[in-house]
């Protein structure tokens, strides 16, 4: 088993199927910089997740490939 990556997915595509599932979006799937977020939203410790402001638009984020 490889949760939350691609191959995790690729594992899943039959049973997709078998749901009649036919497309899968991925967000965010490009690198960018978790620390890129505002600084009262950093005091607090958060991080930003959403990838609004993506660094590098072409590389996937190694942690899930």
């Amino acid at each position: 088993m490889h949760p939350a990556t691609f191959a995790g997915l690729i594992e899943k595509i039959p049973y997709l199927q078998e749901l009649g599932i036919t497309h899968v979006e991925l967000l965010p799937v490009m690198a960018f910089d978790e620390q890129d977020a505002p600084a009262n939203v950093l005091q607090q410790g958060l991080k930003n997740f959403w990838a609004t402001a993506r660094t590098a638009s072409t590389v996937p984020i190694l942690a899930i490939a």
